[in-house]
């Protein structure tokens, strides 16, 4: 088994110079160093993450955003660490009763997923799913919160027109169906008025 160490030490020697030992110690650090490199992995994994992800402090106030963020939104990291994310984000689409809910929902320590409508540094509104959930310490404490959110906007526009085309095309069918309904009688007085026309003369004779 392969283990991490370091090792450190001194030699000591008596009056005429005389090397009498060494004395050190050797510390494991195995644990720490596997700690490092799946830290290393997660970063690495966060920063090449095609879906924007933010992180929080306890306050709410913006530590950490990956590439996917910036690219989404148009901010760099620096306009937005220190920021709350309804500062940055807020749309006005959404009512400010949803954003007191979220918040507590996370104090909460709820998981929650959906979609909400943010607003881009040049005034875009996007449609975004995604997740938020409290980070939580290992005695419990809430240390920050995690936003994960990927740009949902096409295929809502995608789905709407779909819907609209389906009403549509329900309408059509209604209107043909309507259009059935006054055809039949329609054509039953035109053949009964074809007939009658040809009795006409039959009928003349007889008086």
């Amino acid at each position: 088994t392969i283990r991490n160490t370091v090792a450190c030490g001194e030699a000591y020697y008596d009056a005429d110079g005389t090397l009498l030992g060494l004395h050190g110690t050797v510390q494991d650090i195995t644990a720490r160093r596997q700690a490092e490199l799946e830290l290393t992995r997660l970063r690495q994994a966060v920063q090449a993450s095609s879906e924007a992800i933010f992180v929080t402090d306890p306050e709410g106030l913006i530590t950490f955003v990956n590439p996917e963020f910036t690219a989404l939104y148009g901010y760099t990291a620096e306009e937005v660490v220190g920021k709350t994310t309804p500062r940055v984000l807020k749309s006005g689409a959404m009512p400010q009763a949803a954003y007191a809910d979220f918040w507590q929902a996370l104090l909460a320590r709820q998981k929650i997923e959906g979609e909400l409508v943010n607003k881009t540094k040049d005034g875009r509104l996007l449609t975004v799913a995604g997740s938020a959930n409290a980070v939580v310490a290992g005695e419990g404490r809430i240390v920050g919160f995690l936003g994960i959110q990927r740009d949902v906007t096409a295929r809502k526009r995608l789905e709407a027109q779909v819907a609209q085309a389906e009403r549509l095309s329900n309408m059509g069918i209604m209107a043909a169906g309507v259009g059935h309904e006054i055809n039949n009688p329609l054509t039953y007085l035109l053949y009964n008025v074809d007939s009658l026309a040809q009795d006409l003369p039959k009928l003349a004779l007889a008086v």
